[in-house]
């Protein structure tokens, strides 16, 4: 692994190599022999993001609707 980060250190990013007993504490997985950690802003992929919002949102009790025009929209916990 210590190789892995001096590669990433000459491209001048902020990776981090985490060993394998705090990966496994940190994510889980017996199986995990470390990980890397990259301190650089990242993206969202869009639909993936939607998609876990959504699991979470039904398994919460939210009711989800599809294929629905939105015409307005109001903030009720406020009220």
């Amino acid at each position: 692994m210590q190789e892995i980060e001096s590669q990433w250190d000459k491209r001048v990013t902020a990776v981090v190599v985490i060993k394998a007993d705090e990966t496994r504490k940190k994510i889980g997985g017996e199986n995990n022999t470390g990980a890397l950690l990259d301190k650089r802003p990242g993206t969202i992929e869009p639909l993936t993001y939607v998609r876990g919002l959504c699991r979470v949102a039904l398994a919460a009790g939210v009711r989800v609707f599809t294929q629905i025009e939105v015409i307005a929209a109001s903030d009720t916990a406020s009220r």
